[in-house]
């Protein structure tokens, strides 16, 4: 390359929610149902855990995965509607 182009090597991490699940699905571990194993799950990822699921784990898209994405998923899971 020329000296004035410097290349760039980068790799993107892309992941796909599917097509028929709203963001803030709160069935985490896709088990059809959302209950407090939702909960545990999400726990385990942001603890550093398997995600088989490839669920990302910032549920209230905050730009971090914390304990506040934990709390938004139990209020979810409790009737109280999506982050916003």
């Amino acid at each position: 390359a020329p000296p004035h182009i410097r290349l760039v090597r980068c790799t993107l991490d892309i992941r796909i929610q599917p097509r028929d699940v709203p963001y803030c699905d709160a069935d985490f571990n896709w088990d059809g149902n959302t209950d407090q194993d939702d909960v545990l799950y999400l726990a385990n990822v942001l603890a550093g855990g398997d995600n088989p699921t490839g669920r990302w784990a910032d549920y209230n898209r905050d730009g971090n995965e914390d304990q506040d994405d934990l709390l938004a998923l139990a209020h979810t899971i409790a009737g109280g509607g999506c982050p916003e």
